[in-house]
This record gives C-alpha cells, structure tokens and sequence, in this order.
C-alpha cells in the first residue's frame, strides 16, 4: 500500500543517506529486472535516490546487463544490500558480505545455509537504524564474512554436482 511503499522510499533513502555520510563510500543501486518490463524496478530506485540528500553520491547501474555481468558488478561491490532474492544469491555466490532483506522465507533460509541469519532483515522490521545497526556489524567484520561465504559457496556448490551426479547416473542407469 502506499504507506508501506512510502515508508520503504524513506527507510532505503535514510540508509543510504548514511552510508554516504558516515562511510564516505558512493551508493550504487543495481535494478534486478530488465527495463520496461512489468516488473522493472528502477522507479522504485528513482523514488528513493530522489527522496535523499545526498543523491548526489549515488547511482543507478541503468542498462541491462547479463548475467555474467550483474555477477561481476556484484562481486565488485565492497558491501551489498539486497531485497530481491536473485541479488542475495549473486552475492552470496560473489563472496560479497551483505545484508539481505527478506520479504520471503526463502532468503532467510538462503543465509542460514551461509550462517548469516544475524544478517537478515524482515520486511516487517526494517527501519533505517535496525539496517545500520545490522550493517555496521557485517563491515566491521567484512573480511571473515566474506571468507565465510566463498567456504560455504565452495561447499554447496560441491554438494550440488554430487546431486547432479547421482540424479544424472540414476537417470541413464536406472
């Protein structure tokens, strides 16, 4: 509804207002859809960089990448935000550390897997002092987050082939 939305706007925009004062660091939102499609979110983005102070420091990823590309802009960020569940996997899979906002079961359990639960937001409780106070706990311990993470992907990533295997050899030899 449009209070929740207007809530959102600002909570987002008083975050990154914060990071940008407090970090001294750019702000760069990545839409995970593509545009013009129904379900493009960069008028979203637009609202919450319009609704800061600081706009001046941030910016919008604005053309539609590939696959390989979103990856690489992921990976190449120093923390990571993310709401939409595709943006939690990529940087999971990058090694990003992050803060992941859950509107879905599925993303919290997606970082538990990593044993990241303290880094999980749900929608129903974010506020712009419980996402700082969540994000200044994963940047003071960015590196050994990280390094967690690239464990954890190495060891599910080595889980998943095994299932592959025995799915892919169940199904050819019965």
């Amino acid at each position: 509804n449009s209070r929740e939305l207007s809530d959102y706007v600002n909570t987002l925009g008083q975050f990154a207002d914060y990071v940008v004062e407090n970090l001294k660091s750019q702000v760069l939102f990545i839409p995970m859809e593509l545009k013009g499609s129904g379900t493009d979110d960069r008028w979203l983005i637009n609202k919450i960089v319009s609704n800061m102070s600081n706009s001046h420091a941030c910016s919008v990823a604005d053309m539609d990448l590939s696959t390989e590309d979103h990856f690489k802009l992921v990976r190449a960020c120093r923390y990571f935000v993310g709401h939409k569940t595709h943006s939690v996997i990529f940087s999971l899979a990058a090694g990003t550390p992050l803060i992941a906002l859950a509107y879905h079961p599925k993303t919290v359990e997606f970082m538990q897997q990593f044993g990241l639960d303290e880094f999980v937001i749900l929608d129903s409780e974010l506020t712009s002092d419980v996402l700082a106070l969540k994000f200044n706990k994963m940047a003071i311990n960015s590196e050994s987050i990280g390094k967690q993470i690239l464990k954890n992907s190495q060891r599910i990533t080595q889980l998943m082939k095994t299932d592959f295997d025995t799915m892919i050899s169940f199904a050819f030899n019965g």
